[in-house]
C-alpha cells in the first residue's frame, strides 16, 4: 500500500508539471485563433511598408495640352539670286516658326507590386499647326531652284510657307525601384513627322501664278528605354519629377514634289521613297500639385530630337523636276520643344 501511494504522489507530481509547462509554452485556443487573425493584417502591413514609395491608386490619368514650337532649321538653300547680286535668296534657315497647342493624353495601370513590371502605361499627343512664312520680292530679279540649270526672271515676289506637323504615340512597361523611387520604363514608340514646303510665284503682271511644293512625311517605328525621376520627394502636394528617354527607330521617309499653273494645280511630279535608320531623343519635366486627394494640376516641359528624317526645306536641292533632281535627303533633324499643361487624375 506504501509503495502504490508513492507512485500516486509521484503521478500526481509530474501531471502538475506537464499541465505548468503547457500553460507556458501553448497558446490558449483565443490566443491561437486572434494571432490567427492578425497575421493577414500583418503581412498587409508589410507589404504596404515595403511598397510605401508606390502610388496607392490603380489607375493614372493626364489630359492636357503639348505647347509646342520647332527650332530654326538647318542651312539649306531653297531659292538661288543669280542676278544682280548671287547668292542665297531664300535659305531654310530663315523660317521661323510659331507656337502651336495640341492634345496630350497619358495613362497609367499599376498592377501587382510584386511583378517585376509593377505598371503599364501609354501616351499620345499631336501639335499640327505649326507653321512659318516668308514673302520674298523678286522684282527685278534672276533666281532659280538649286537644281535647276535655268533661271526664272518675270517674277514680281514669291511667297514661301512651311507648315510641320508632329504626332507620337507610345506604349510602356515601367519597373519601380523601391528605395530610390525611380521609374524605369521600356516599350514601343511611333512618331510622324509631315513637312510641307509651298512657293507661290506670281508674275510681274500679276495676272498669273505658279505653285511648287515639297513635302517629306516620315513614319518611325522603334523601340525607347528611359526613366522618370523623382525630385521633389516626400511632399504632401508638390511632386516634380525629370523624364529622359532615347529610343532607335526604322523611318518609311516619303519624299513628294509637284508644280503647276496657276498655283494649286498640279503639272509635274515626282516622289521617292526610302527605309532607314533613325533616332530619337525626348527630355521632359513635370511639376505637379495636389488640389485634392484624386486631383493634381501639372505643369512641365518638353524637348524633342529627331534625327535621320527628311525635311522639306533640305529637299529643293535634290528632289524637284521630274527630268531635273530625283534624289530624297533623309538625313535632316528635328528639334521640338515647349511647354506641358494639364490636369492628372488618380484613383
Amino acid at each position: 500500500m506504501k509503495y502504490s501511494a508513492f507512485t500516486m504522489l509521484l503521478l500526481l507530481v509530474c501531471t502538475n508539471v506537464s499541465i505548468s509547462a503547457s500553460d507556458e509554452t501553448t497558446p490558449s485556443l483565443d490566443e491561437a485563433l486572434i494571432e490567427t487573425s492578425l497575421r493577414p493584417t500583418q503581412n498587409v502591413l508589410y507589404k504596404n511598408i515595403l511598397h510605401v514609395n508606390k502610388s496607392p491608386a490603380h489607375w493614372q490619368l493626364d489630359v492636357g495640352a503639348a505647347i509646342l514650337t520647332r527650332n530654326t532649321l538647318s542651312s539649306s538653300p531653297i531659292l538661288i539670286e543669280r542676278l544682280p547680286q548671287p547668292g542665297d535668296l531664300l535659305n531654310a534657315s530663315s523660317f521661323r516658326f510659331n507656337t502651336a497647342a495640341g492634345p496630350d493624353i497619358s495613362g497609367i495601370k499599376y498592377r501587382d507590386q510584386d511583378l517585376f513590371f509593377d505598371a503599364v502605361g501609354f501616351r499620345y499627343f499631336d501639335v499640327q499647326s505649326m507653321a512659318a512664312q516668308i514673302f520674298t520680292p523678286t522684282t527685278g530679279v534672276t533666281w532659280a531652284f538649286p537644281t535647276s540649270p535655268g533661271s526664272i526672271s518675270n517674277t514680281q515676289n514669291v511667297d514661301a510657307r512651311y507648315t510641320s506637323r508632329l504626332y507620337s504615340f507610345e506604349a510602356n512597361l515601367y519597373h519601380t525601384v523601391e528605395e530610390s523611387q525611380i521609374r524605369w520604363l521600356t516599350g514601343f514608340r511611333w512618331l510622324q513627322v509631315s513637312d510641307t514646303l509651298g512657293l507661290v510665284g506670281t508674275n510681274v503682271t500679276g495676272t498669273q501664278t505658279i505653285s511648287w511644293n515639297w513635302n517629306a512625311q516620315n513614319n518611325l517605328y522603334g523601340w525607347q528605354v528611359g526613366a522618370d525621376f523623382p525630385l521633389i520627394r516626400n511632399s504632401s502636394r508638390w511632386k516634380f519629377s525629370c523624364s529622359p528617354k532615347v529610343g532607335l527607330y526604322g523611318n518609311q521617309c516619303l519624299g513628294r514634289w509637284d508644280d503647276g499653273t496657276p498655283a494649286g494645280t498640279i503639272d509635274n511630279e515626282n516622289s521617292v521613297f526610302r527605309n532607314q535608320i533613325a533616332f530619337a531623343g525626348d527630355l521632359s519635366t513635370h511639376l505637379a500639385y495636389s488640389i485634392s486627394e484624386a486631383i493634381s494640376i501639372q505643369l512641365g516641359y518638353q524637348l524633342l530630337w529627331l534625327n535621320g528624317i527628311g525635311v522639306a526645306g533640305d529637299q529643293p536641292e535634290v528632289l524637284s523636276g521630274t527630268t531635273i533632281a530625283t534624289g530624297l535627303n533623309s538625313s535632316g533633324s528635328a528639334f521640338y520643344h515647349g511647354a506641358l499643361a494639364g490636369l492628372n487624375f488618380m484613383w
